[in-house]
């Protein structure tokens, strides 16, 4: 049976006084020896014991769950203790009955995991890469404004120009394998340090991958076609033959324009490179390879993933004494645009607190941001879904992101924007960030604050684990992600993120596949760490927006 709960707390005192030797069925009018009180106004009811249960006539209780029962009276207790908390006192013969905890548990089952995910996969799968600025993170505020319209939210989509904190121009290339299909399962790399179930080039990972490119490259702006050769660069010496062909080298960032150079001057048609590692312990995500000087080939940076997995088809397509043939283009995204995307549920008072649930939509090259950060993003759709069925003391706002990749832009023009009134009541953040990753060597939910002190929001947050029994949060500081600004402006804030170690800048793990092509739902996204958090961050929220 479902109920769906008037909004407010309902607390009933009972107080009557009970025959110990009472037997049988026998009617209390408020009248007499009953008197009940709720919301501090006082009712008439008939109660009466039966078998020792305390039974009261279902028009009282219907006024409160909005249900029809087939019976006359319903059983107090059991009725209550389904929808809330029941705190009977032997001693005063006071029965207290606290819907509010009921809503809170009505609220958490109302969270559909599937509904998250399948946000995710439309974000990570459908639409794909969402660099800042690109068509394809417009596409992805087109989604979270339809669907916050079709939620009946009032919605605004905030434009700015990533320039505003940010780069005004990027330079992207493709690469396209051909029949790369055959690859499919065949070719793999293995992380040295630790032991991970990713890395196999599979079909979720496509035949078409984006890349970085240097804007003092080649701009073709239409495919070329040629095979690709792995050079070893040594003492300033290729030891293949690139002439007319495409070099494909693991780099020394440093040493990119020489390189580039140098494989120009043998006569590449264009030209390839790959890091090993990236920040912060990632694997080595694309690049915008920075040339000193301005060259006549399109010069591209791609994630290591992608570096590794054409060596292995290099060498496998060399030992049957055929070479590997790619398309690629590179192409500038210039003067560019993003939106922060904003869903509103008024509280009745003018002058309410706003708290926000915020993450950004937008992910780095290269990489399809399933947990970075689809997962903060389709947490924020969600909650936004569910708290829609529920009346709040609060403003509620769900706010996504854009550019945040590249500088944290769409946060910091959002908070430059806010009025004096907004300031002085925005009472809390939750920012939602990678909180889904399925790497196994991840231990808890952090939930960190610029400066490592607590908040408002950390301690709802602490409180909310501790009542859902998950025992799954910590503490510690961060500064990378769109608390930063809200912080910066006095406003209480903390940023929610999967992590492992002290949560510190000094002393911290993340999944190294994060900014890589392997951010995907099948590489690195745990369906359960996902509802963990929903129900931690829709708990705390939930409670502070109950005043």
């Amino acid at each position: 049976m479902e109920f769906n709960l008037s909004p407010v707390i309902v607390s009933i005192f009972i107080a009557f006084f009970l025959c110990l030797t009472f037997s049988g069925s026998q009617v209390f009018s408020s009248d007499d020896d009953l008197t009940l009180f709720i919301n501090d106004e006082l009712q008439k009811a008939d109660m009466f014991l039966e078998d020792g249960r305390t039974k009261i006539d279902t028009q009282i209780v219907e006024r409160y769950l909005d249900d029809s029962f087939e019976k006359e009276y319903v059983q107090l207790r059991d009725t209550f203790e389904k929808v809330g908390f029941v705190s009977w006192d032997s001693s005063t013969s006071t029965i207290e009955i606290d819907i509010e905890v009921s809503q809170e548990e009505q609220f958490i089952s109302k969270l559909e995991i599937d509904k998250a995910i399948n946000h995710i996969k439309a974000l990570s799968e459908n639409i794909g890469t969402r660099p800042a600025g690109s068509k394809n993170e417009h596409q992805a505020a087109e989604y979270l404004k339809e669907y916050y319209n079709e939620l009946g939210y009032e919605v605004n989509k905030q434009d700015f120009s990533v320039d505003y904190a940010g780069p005004n121009n990027m330079t992207l290339g493709t690469v396209t394998i051909k029949d790369g299909e055959k690859w499919y399962g065949d070719i793999s790399y293995k992380y040295e340090e630790k032991e991970y179930d990713w890395g196999t080039y599979q079909e979720w990972h496509g035949t078409e991958w984006e890349m970085g490119a240097s804007a003092n490259g080649k701009i073709l702006g239409e495919e070329i076609t040629g095979e690709v050769v792995n050079v070893k660069y040594k003492d300033e010496h290729f030891t293949d033959d690139i002439e007319d062909k495409i070099a494909l080298i693991n780099s020394d960032e440093l040493e990119n324009t020489k390189i580039a150079k140098k494989a120009k001057d043998n006569g590449a048609k264009a030209v390839i490179l790959y890091i090993t590692g990236g920040g912060r312990g990632n694997l080595g995500e694309a690049f915008d390879p920075r040339l000193e000087k301005q060259l006549d080939i399109p010069v591209l940076g791609a994630a290591k993933i992608h570096g590794v997995w054409l060596e292995e088809m290099i060498e496998v397509d060399s030992e049957k004494e055929q070479g590997l043939e790619i398309s690629l283009n590179t192409y500038q995204n210039m003067d560019l645009t993003s939106y922060n995307v904003e869903a509103i549920k008024s509280a009745e008072s003018d002058d309410a607190p706003i708290v926000a649930i915020t993450a950004h939509y937008d992910s780095v090259i290269a990489s399809p941001g399933a947990n970075d950060n689809a997962s903060g993003t389709a947490a924020t759709m969600e909650l936004a879904r569910v708290f829609k069925k529920f009346d709040n003391d609060v403003e509620l706002r769900f706010i996504n992101f854009g550019a945040e990749e590249v500088g944290l832009v769409g946060s910091f023009y959002y908070v430059d924007q806010l009025s004096k009134d907004e300031l002085e009541r925005f009472e809390g953040v939750y920012n939602a960030d990678m909180i889904a990753t399925s790497d196994p060597y991840i231990e808890s939910l952090f939930a960190v604050t610029v400066d490592g002190e607590s908040n408002s929001v950390t301690e709802n947050i602490i409180e909310a684990d501790k009542r859902l029994e998950h025992d799954h949060t910590d503490t510690g500081h961060f500064a990378a992600s769109d608390h930063l600004p809200f912080h910066q402006a006095g406003i209480d804030a903390a940023l929610f993120i999967d992590m492992a170690g002290e949560g510190t800048p000094e002393d911290y793990y993340i999944e190294p596949i994060y900014h890589t092509p392997l951010d995907t739902i099948q590489d690195n996204i745990s369906q359960k760490r996902l509802e963990t958090a929903l129900e931690i961050i829709g708990k705390a929220v939930f409670k502070e927006s109950i005043n």
